[in-house]
């Protein structure tokens, strides 16, 4: 269970930041330029753990497919093939389901 307002924190977070892809220290950056509009949210740890639990964002990188060719490759916790836990080396993007809601393009 997560309190209402660290929900809301969550989502302000994104919607300040306005960027479906995003590395760790680019919303780090955000956070803390804004810090004081974020009632519960504490780090930008708390932020990246909690949104990739429940599927808000997910890692994305180019890997090279069987044809030699750089291809997009995704990271979700809730699929089969995703991995348990964000990768911060990595970028994030935002699920496409959130991504017209959310962000101001």
């Amino acid at each position: 269970y997560y309190a209402p307002e660290l929900i809301s924190d969550i989502f302000n977070l994104i919607i300040i930041h306005n960027k479906t892809e995003f590395w760790k220290d680019e919303i780090e950056d955000t956070f803390c330029k804004n810090q004081n509009k974020f009632l519960e949210l504490k780090d930008v740890s708390e932020f990246i753990d909690i949104s990739y639990n429940f599927g808000i964002i997910g890692n994305v990188w180019l890997a090279d497919n069987k044809k030699r060719q750089s291809a997009r490759r995704y990271s979700w916790k809730y699929r089969e093939d995703g991995h348990d836990y964000p990768d911060v080396s990595k970028r994030f993007i935002l699920h496409n389901g959130l991504q017209k809601s959310l962000i101001n393009i």
